[in-house]
């Protein structure tokens, strides 16, 4: 029997990249359902465009891929809805990690509480696979069986405290 991987206080989760880390990751834009126009404006032309094609409706969780000029994704916008409250707006950032490709993830658009944002990309990354097998048959023998070790990961935006928000997150995997 293996023995549990130990995790160090505040380490950040494997869903982060550090502060300031934006070399090849795609970016990601915060559209409202009623400004929905205003917002699309912040894209490049031809994605803008593309998004307006689609009929999207920018409505609350919704994501849509956006292409680059090859057909790959080059970036994703997260519907916001028209949602007031500031705290469920954030928690919408939850969806993202299940909803894109594998890669790394900035945010283009600045969120309204960036620390909350991200604590709601690391829940969206959580996965519990105690009672999972492992691609080889056999069953899963991590302890807790707890992870966020996602193929996505987000870039902290400016301003969040690591530690603080690792913190958070232990706090939510107790």
């Amino acid at each position: 029997m293996s023995k549990s991987k130990s995790k160090k206080p505040n380490a950040l989760p494997a869903c982060f990249l550090g502060s300031g880390t934006r070399t090849n990751t795609r970016p990601v834009w915060l559209a409202r359902s009623d400004t929905l126009k205003k917002d699309l404006q912040a894209l490049p032309r031809a994605q803008a465009k593309w998004v307006r094609e689609r009929d999207w409706k920018a409505g609350a969780g919704s994501v849509i891929l956006l292409p680059d000029d090859g057909g790959a994704i080059a970036g994703a916008v997260l519907g916001l809805g028209s949602e007031e409250d500031p705290a469920r707006v954030t928690m919408l950032a939850g969806a993202l990690p299940k909803a894109l490709p594998k890669g790394d993830y900035h945010f283009e658009s600045a969120p309204q509480d960036s620390e909350l944002v991200s604590l709601a990309w690391a829940m969206g990354s959580y996965s519990f696979t105690r009672y999972k097998t492992n691609v080889d048959g056999s069953l899963n023998s991590e302890a807790v069986g707890q992870t966020n070790n996602s193929n996505r990961r987000l870039v902290l935006p400016k301003g969040v405290d690591a530690v603080r928000l690792s913190s958070s997150w232990d706090a939510v995997m107790l």
